[in-house]
This record gives C-alpha cells, sequence and structure tokens, in this order.
C-alpha cells in the first residue's frame, strides 16, 4: 500500500508539474518514527499515522520537517539546509478521527523569519467541506484565498490527499489530485515545508513526501485578477506587464493579460489609478496563475509628472502628437504614454513620445502618463 501511495504521488506531479526534474525527495510514513520532524508536544507517531491530538483551544499547532545531512539548527530554514526547499511539490494524506467542523489542519510552507516571527502560508481543509488559504508575514494575518466550498473534499473518517506546488511566485494547491486554486504569491523565496493542525480537532497524517523540481521557462504566461481599494472595492486602472496593459473598468476590477515572460522568469506587474499610490510587483512565473492587486491612497506629497503635447492633423484622418515627459523639476521620465489605445515609452533620454492616433467619437484624444513610483498624468485633448 506504501508503494502504491508514493508511485501515485509522482503520477500526479509530472501532471501538474510537466517536464521538471526531481531530486533530494522527502517521504515519511510514519511506519517507525516520526522522521524528520522530530519531537513534538502534541504530535505523535501512533498505528502508522503522525497523530495530533488537539486541546481543544481555538489556537494551531504546526510542525516542521528538519531532517536530512544539513537541517537547520535553529529554526530559520536557509539555502544549503537539507531542510530548505525553493521550488517543490509537498503533499500529505491527513485523517480526521473527531473535532469540531471548523477545525483546520493541512499543509504548511514557511518563507523566512521577520523580527522573530515566521512568515507562513498555511493551505488547510475542514469539516464543514471547506479550504482556504492564509498568510502570516511580520506576525498579521492575511486571507489569501476565503474558505470556500469543494465538493473535492471526503468529510468523515477517511483521508484526504492534500498537496502544494510551488514554481517561483507561483502556488497550486489541490485536494484529492484535484487542483482547487493557482494564485501567485509575491516575496515567496525558499523554506521549510510541514504540517498544521487546530488544537479543536484530532487528526493523522501520513505519507508526508516533499519533491524538489525544476520547472520549465515559458514564454508567456497568462495573469488575470481583480483590482481592489482599501475597502475590497473593485477599480478601473491601467494594469501594466512585460509592455501588455489593459483596462480594469468592468465595474469588477477585473483583468486579464497574455504577457511575455523575461529572461529571468519575472513578469512585472504595475497598476495606475488618479489619487491612487502607484502599484508595482515583480512575480517570477512559470505559469498562468490568478493575481489580485491591492491599491492604497497616495500621499499628500506623491510625486506628480508633466507632459506636453502638439498636435498635427494628418491627411488619413488620425492625428500626430508629440512632446516631452517629465517630473516636478523639469527632468525627462522614462514613462508609458498612452493615447487612445497608441501607446510608447519615452525611455530614449529626452523623455520624448511622438504618437500617431486616431480620433475617439467625441473628436477627442485622452492622452495618459504613467511612471514608477509617480502619480498618473490624464488629460482630454481637442485638436
Amino acid at each position: 500500500m506504501k508503494l502504491e501511495k508514493i508511485i501515485k504521488f509522482f503520477v500526479v506531479i509530472f501532471f501538474i508539474l510537466p517536464m521538471t526534474v526531481f531530486a533530494d525527495d522527502v517521504y515519511e510514513n510514519f511506519e517507525r518514527d516520526s522522521g524528520g520532524f522530530g519531537k513534538n508536544d502534541y504530535f505523535t507517531v501512533s498505528n502508522g499515522l503522525y497523530f495530533f491530538n488537539g486541546n481543544g483551544s481555538e489556537l494551531s499547532n504546526f510542525v516542521f520537517w528538519n531532517g536530512g545531512d544539513n537541517p537547520s539548527k535553529d529554526g530559520s530554514f536557509q539555502f544549503g539546509n537539507s531542510s530548505y526547499f525553493y521550488n517543490f511539490v509537498i503533499s500529505t494524506d491527513v485523517y480526521w478521527e473527531k473535532g469540531d467542523d471548523n477545525g483546520a489542519y493541512g499543509l504548511l510552507i514557511e518563507i523566512q523569519i521577520n523580527n522573530s516571527t515566521y512568515d507562513l502560508i498555511g493551505f488547510y481543509i475542514n469539516q464543514k467541506g471547506c479550504y482556504g488559504v492564509k498568510r502570516f508575514k511580520e506576525g498579521k494575518k492575511e486571507i489569501i484565498i476565503p474558505e470556500t466550498e469543494s465538493n473535492h473534499i471526503i468529510f468523515g473518517r477517511y483521508f484526504n490527499h492534500l498537496s502544494i506546488a510551488k514554481s517561483g511566485d507561483g502556488f497550486q494547491f489541490s485536494i484529492n489530485n484535484a487542483e482547487v486554486a493557482k494564485i501567485a504569491m509575491p516575496n515567496c523565496t525558499g523554506g521549510g515545508v510541514g504540517i498544521l493542525a487546530n488544537h479543536q480537532v484530532n487528526v493523522g497524517f501520513d505519507n508526508f513526501t516533499v519533491a524538489e523540481v525544476y520547472p520549465s521557462k515559458r514564454d508567456r504566461v497568462s495573469i488575470k485578477g481583480s483590482v481592489i481599494d482599501e475597502n475590497t472595492n473593485p477599480l478601473c486602472v491601467m494594469v501594466l506587464a512585460n509592455g501588455q496593459y489593459m483596462f480594469s473598468c468592468d465595474n469588477l476590477g477585473k483583468y486579464e493579460l497574455d504577457v511575455p515572460v523575461d529572461d529571468f522568469n519575472e513578469v512585472t506587474v504595475f497598476s495606475f489609478c488618479d489619487g491612487l499610490a502607484p502599484y508595482k510587483q515583480i512575480l517570477e512565473l512559470y505559469d498562468d496563475v490568478n493575481f489580485d492587486i491591492k491599491m492604497i491612497t497616495a500621499s499628500p506629497n506623491s510625486k506628480t509628472m508633466s507632459l506636453t503635447s502638439v498636435m498635427n492633423n494628418l491627411n488619413n484622418g488620425k492625428v500626430q502628437i508629440k512632446g516631452t515627459v517629465t517630473d516636478e523639476n523639469g527632468s525627462p521620465l522614462c514613462a508609458m504614454v498612452l493615447a487612445n489605445g497608441q501607446y510608447m515609452f519615452s525611455c530614449h533620454g529626452y523623455g520624448n513620445y511622438e504618437l500617431e492616433v486616431p480620433l475617439d467619437e467625441r473628436g477627442e484624444i485622452t492622452l495618459f502618463g504613467f511612471c514608477d513610483g509617480i502619480q498618473p498624468y490624464k488629460t482630454i485633448l481637442k485638436p
């Protein structure tokens, strides 16, 4: 049975992450001891399971795998430790014995330690038939995926197979070999891996497996999501990613872009909206992902930009518009200039731009300027 489980695991990994190479695999079946998990006050080995007995409180407990020939000495998983992983697939079979239906249990990733606190990502299920993803950063909780019902969860005293596949900043979450979410979370370096359980449940873990993977580079990826403000209201903004752009103006704040990936497997995402602080995030991506953007109010002293413009009517019914992009001090800027769907970057050292654009139905030109760290510029021109 154990051999069948491990063979099934590698078949599933190949389906999730094709064209990858595996190395330094970890497999704990808890037949004799806790293996790389070591000792813990609430986890014990019993009947071939790594069993968690909750104390009834609303708190949660977690434990990291820290085995191999060079484990972490201080609980901070660093490159070079045998318990440090960067791109990987982790999975486990988890058995619910008893407890509150709200009690969560599942898999855990440690990203780094900030000010003596763990940065954690937890993927959990419960007996309400829901899953969720939470991130703890510098002691603050962020709900990445709210509790969501899934018909892939098996209720009662049965095993559920959970897995997380990480490639760069991209994460794929699966329940019983069915993908339930694929998202991007920025600034996710390597770290430790483990399991978690809420003290309101008694659960047993089995077949804990880690496979290090080397994802293949993609020329292009699809990135989509929602743009919201601090109060979760949808926003109409300009989203720019590796030269591709669109406006999230469908009243839901939705965007979707097919973008090229740069030589470092990265996609740089910008979003700009008048009155809000410019947004920028670099994501290391190897696959299509969902990525939501949250924008905040700009500070009163936010930097601004200016665009000069000279227009000439052309014989083809279009208008030539050209000018210069400068900052508050009159220095030239490298910015994206957009006018009625035509755009270019003023990045040749002098901040100059020149575009040939059609007029809109009102006979006008809407001129935008977008630059990292600076409030967007907008004006409407009538030739």
